[in-house]
């Protein structure tokens, strides 16, 4: 038995939320005592990160246009022309030479195809081109737009990572046959060693983790940090790529003179990333628009009071245990809930009750069995069916 994990979209390392996904289930799956049933599929630029990330699993490369590859050397504009040849061509020829079963798509690309003549599972992590289509590139629209007519059509099983995803993905998609459709939320764990570093800013501060897209809401909590900045000595600290609507926040602090109270911080290593949980006394998702909502949960889990919207996913992922302020775009109703919290933060036995709950929900181990049984019920469904 051999099951394929398509991670072929990943970049040069597993650096932001989606890829962070595929690396739980690839370590749940090596606790469960799984890793000889996988094969790790990457392109190029991960392939030796992969090894090293995961050791215990045969990683292999996905077949390339040789004539490409000159081209790239050439040129590094030609690369994209190799993703796409990988994408198109490649994983399928790379699943006929090693025989395998089953393959799983962690992540729904808009550039990944389905292999021909074996088991397609893919995980569809939210409708994002769907909710927000007016603030994406007509172009960039329809390509996904496309690309996800393929998966819901001609996958033969479909992993959403909330009850949110799949409401949404029946209201698109009313054709879609709802027993081929699984609900399996995202593996969350943490490394609790502690981090030494050196924090960015002084403390009290206040953190938030998320990528600067206009749907992650940053603007408000920044106007609402503006509100309360004289009544508190925190400062604000956002953690994500400063890109996408990162020049409207830096506009802002400009403006209104915060560029001593807040700090916008690209990228850190896991080790740093956790030492800014650890010390922060709230944290805080303002976020219009989640599949999942990996970040509170994370938060939760160092034992920090967290504040989220109640938008999308939100409210179910956090099974209704932390704080909630709404509107989501409402910076004052935001502001209050920040001084509440402050003032009033939950008890230490509450913090750790919390914790627990999300550890034993969000188990590594828990989500990679899921993931096991499925690929393995497929792969039975298969064979039966060459049989007949």
């Amino acid at each position: 038995m051999k099951i394929g994990i398509n991670l072929t979209y990943i970049g040069k390392d597993i650096n932001d939320g989606i890829s962070n996904h595929a690396k739980d289930i690839i370590d749940g799956l090596n606790k469960i005592g799984k890793s000889k049933d996988f094969i790790l599929i990457t392109d190029k630029r991960f392939y030796e990160n992969a090894r090293i990330h995961f050791p215990q699993f045969e990683v292999i490369e996905a077949e390339k246009s040789k004539l490409i590859e000159i081209l790239t050397k050439i040129s590094n504009r030609f690369s994209i022309l190799q993703r796409c040849y990988i994408e198109l061509i490649g994983l399928n020829k790379t699943i006929k030479k090693h025989k395998i079963d089953v393959i799983l798509h962690t992540f729904n690309d808009k550039k990944t195809s389905l292999v021909k003549g074996i088991p397609n599972i893919i995980v569809i992590h939210d409708l994002y081109f769907k909710n927000f289509s007016h603030m994406i590139n007509p172009i960039f629209y329809y390509i996904t737009k496309y690309s996800h007519n393929q998966f819901v059509q001609k996958s033969d099983a479909i992993v959403v990572i909330s009850g949110f995803v799949k409401k949404d993905l029946l209201s698109y998609y009313k054709f879609v046959d709802q027993s081929k459709i699984h609900v399996i939320p995202n593996a969350v764990s943490i490394n609790e060693n502690d981090g030494k570093n050196k924090l960015p800013c002084e403390i009290p501060y206040i953190l938030c983790v998320n990528n600067h897209q206009f749907h992650k809401n940053g603007i408000t909590l920044l106007k609402a940090f503006d509100l309360i900045k004289n009544e508190i000595p925190h400062n604000l600290i956002f953690l994500g790529k400063i890109r996408y609507e990162a020049p409207n926040l830096l506009e802002y602090i400009k403006e209104h003179n915060l560029s001593s109270r807040v700090y916008l911080i690209d990228s850190l290593s896991e080790t740093d990333k956790n030492n800014l949980y650890r010390n922060t006394d709230l944290f805080v998702s303002p976020s219009l628009h989640e599949g999942f909502g990996r970040t509170p949960i994370e938060a939760s889990m160092f034992k920090i009071p967290v504040i989220t919207s109640r938008e999308t996913s939100l409210p179910e992922v956090t099974m209704e245990l932390v704080n909630y302020y709404e509107p989501a775009m409402d910076a004052r109703a935001l502001a209050e809930a920040i001084i509440k919290v402050l003032k009033n933060p939950p008890s230490e036995e509450e913090l750790s009750r919390i914790k627990s709950i999300y550890e034993n929900k969000y188990k590594a181990e828990l989500i990679a069995q899921k993931y096991y049984d499925l690929c393995v019920n497929f792969i039975g469904k298969n064979k039966k069916e060459q049989l007949i």
